[in-house]
């Protein structure tokens, strides 16, 4: 019997075509993809169910990567 494993990656950037591009190479891997353009809507999906991965950009309108990742329990 086969098992598989589908990891979660949860991709945070304010801009479409880095989100598009990171969901494209994830997806083809066999990834759940959950594309968001906000630390804010990240911090809410993130207390929701944890990602096994969280890529983030680092300078986004309000919240930044930064302090997303400052912002979470370790």
């Amino acid at each position: 019997m086969t098992t598989t494993n589908t990891y979660h990656v949860l991709i945070i950037d304010d801009e479409a075509e880095i989100r598009h591009s990171l969901n494209y190479l994830f997806s083809a891997q066999g990834w759940t993809v959950t594309e968001l353009t906000s630390a804010e809507g990240a911090q809410k999906k993130i207390t929701k169910q944890a990602p096994d991965l969280v890529i983030s950009d680092v300078r986004m309108p309000g919240i930044s990567g930064i302090e997303l990742y400052s912002s979470l329990d370790n």
